[in-house]
């Protein structure tokens, strides 16, 4: 047996991120199916929700949040390393991997449920009972795949907006297909944690699935091949990652796009975790925690607010923070360029953390 077991499936957005990274980082790694047998003998006592992607550790351990992932896999195995070595990148890597994980969210969920909604739900019966009649694995899928496809507005997608998220996507598509035209991952000649993050954002919905995929192969060739590249490493590499300072500037653009889009949202999200704390002293952090509105390509939308965005984001301030504290002139050189003056300006008064897999204060752990 391989020393570390992921659970997962190929449709699963962040079982991509998963499987890519530790493709990559060359881990002795066995992938299992995340089966119904999965969710109740593995997932449920040990997550204490149904969640994928979970990986076991020699030591029954299991981590599940893919972030985590990378923190123990990135402090275990220093080679070969995908942690960027000067603060610009390490920043600009979270920035990215931000932006996957919480941002791409929208097109990709809005695709798969807008046009595969039907064999989509038949691909969750196949993962959940591999050994049932196809009928009944669409039946079963149709069921599990209930909640999914009634998330589209909790992200902000509404039957008014479906044409302003296709064109969001496409531009954004076009912009990553500049990039990887020019420079082979995001920040240059190495993959970072945030080509992880992208291409398992980019793998399940956006590739695999009929309608986005086609797009994709038709519009953005490049975007294809790369994460066909980083779902299927072609190459080994070792050593630490290079010292670099470089930022592509085809990687502009992007930056700024969600300087200008998400990280409004993200503050926004910020402030209103704080206040639901005042009001609900004591209480235990739900998942969501109403809505709020937002804009969406010019237009006033509304979406649920998550608090898991608030933990990702202040890891992301922590290494602006350092950035601007510990190298001021290359922080000055690069925040105009990328539009992050919004970033600068982000207030998180209240950090959360991740303890037994569950969404707590940091103050209070």
């Amino acid at each position: 047996m391989a020393n570390y077991l992921l659970y997962g499936t190929e449709m699963s957005y962040f079982s991509g991120k998963a499987r890519s990274y530790l493709r990559w980082k060359d881990i002795d790694l066995e992938e299992r199916l995340a089966d119904q047998n999965f969710y109740e003998n593995v997932c449920v006592p040990k997550i204490g929700r149904r969640v994928i992607p979970v990986t076991l550790l020699p030591d029954g351990t299991a981590l599940q949040d893919t972030t985590q992932l990378f923190d123990y896999f990135e402090g275990a195995y220093e080679s070969p390393s995908f942690s960027p070595i000067n603060l610009q990148q390490r920043f600009l890597a979270s920035v990215l991997e931000l932006w996957a994980d919480d941002w791409l969210l929208i097109p990709a969920m809005y695709y798969r449920w807008e046009y595969e909604a039907d064999t989509n739900a038949l691909d969750f019966g196949m993962d959940l009972f591999p050994d049932l009649p196809l009928k009944e694995q669409a039946e079963v899928g149709r069921q599990a795949s209930t909640l999914f496809r009634s998330a589209l507005p909790l992200l902000g997608v509404h039957a008014h907006n479906k044409k302003r998220v296709e064109d969001n996507w496409k531009a954004v598509l076009a912009e990553l297909d500049t990039h990887f035209r020019a420079v082979p991952f995001l920040l240059g000649e190495r993959p970072t944690i945030a080509d992880f993050a992208l291409s398992g954002a980019l793998y399940a919905h956006m590739y695999r699935d009929a309608t986005a995929g086609t797009i994709m192969k038709r519009e953005g060739l490049a975007v294809a091949r790369y994460v066909e590249k980083m779902m299927k490493p072609r190459v080994s590499l070792s050593g630490e990652f290079p010292e670099s300072r470089e930022v592509p500037p085809t990687l502009v653009p992007i930056l700024r796009r969600i300087m200008s889009e998400q990280i409004p949202v993200v503050a926004d999200v910020a402030a209103r975790v704080s206040a639901w704390r005042e009001e609900n002293p004591g209480k235990k952090i739900p998942r969501v925690i109403g809505t709020h509105k937002f804009v969406f390509e010019g237009a006033r939308e509304e979406r649920s607010i998550f608090p898991y965005v608030v933990w990702m984001a202040q890891r992301t301030k922590v290494l602006h923070d350092r950035f601007q504290r510990e190298e001021p002139e290359s922080f000055s050189n690069l925040i105009p360029t990328i539009g992050g003056e919004v970033l600068t300006s982000l207030i998180i008064k209240d950090p959360l953390a991740i303890i037994d897999h569950e969404i707590v204060w940091r103050d209070e752990t």
